[in-house]
């Protein structure tokens, strides 16, 4: 029976040691000589419990050496709540950036609705408003996304029937007069 529980107690302390390791290499150039001295102390008392053998003083020596590095690396407050905080931030980025510019489903019910999705939209307006004029025009831009564009024809005439682009899908060629105009859809 106390082969398992100096079995036990030995992998406690090999554990301990490897942790006071990583504190070493982590915090020794900010530690004082005077936890740097005393850690290293603990740490020979550990090595030197698990050599003999002695179960209860092993037990004593991890837990001086816990002590010790309490001090020397104390524990931050709310570091698993933190951590949890920064798994579900980049899970939401991560899943919102794929959504929207690789997996975003679309359901377009009926045929009237598929040029929204071209991205391209026009309105047919009388005049400019007071937003179609600069500076405003920029602004009215990064807002909305909105960009007043006056078309005029090149010569007067009969309009003929649109006909795609070949080279181009959002612009809409018409000829008035003999003459083309490029009109974006």
């Amino acid at each position: 029976m106390s082969f398992f529980k100096y079995r036990k107690a030995k992998k406690t302390a090999h554990e301990m040691l490897k942790h006071a390791q990583h504190i070493r290499n982590m915090r020794e150039d900010i530690m004082s000589e005077a936890q740097l001295e005393e850690l290293t102390e603990n740490e020979g008392s550990l090595r030197a419990a698990v050599e003999e053998r002695d179960i209860a003083e092993i037990g004593t020596a991890v837990k001086n050496l816990s002590e010790t590095l309490d001090r020397v690396a104390p524990q931050s407050k709310g570091g698993g709540l933190r951590e949890n905080f920064e798994i579900i931030v980049v899970a939401l980025a991560v899943a919102m950036g794929l959504r929207t510019y690789f997996i975003q489903p679309f359901k377009i019910p009926t045929g009237s609705m598929q040029p929204t999705l071209y991205g391209i939209t026009s309105v047919a307006k009388d005049a400019p408003g007071a937003m179609d004029h600069y500076p405003l025009k920029l602004l009215k831009f990064v807002v909305t996304g909105e960009w007043y564009s006056a078309r005029y024809a090149k010569a007067s005439g009969t309009l003929s029937f649109p006909k795609q682009s070949p080279t181009d899908p959002s612009v809409l060629l018409f000829t008035i007069a003999g003459k083309e105009h490029k009109i974006p859809r």
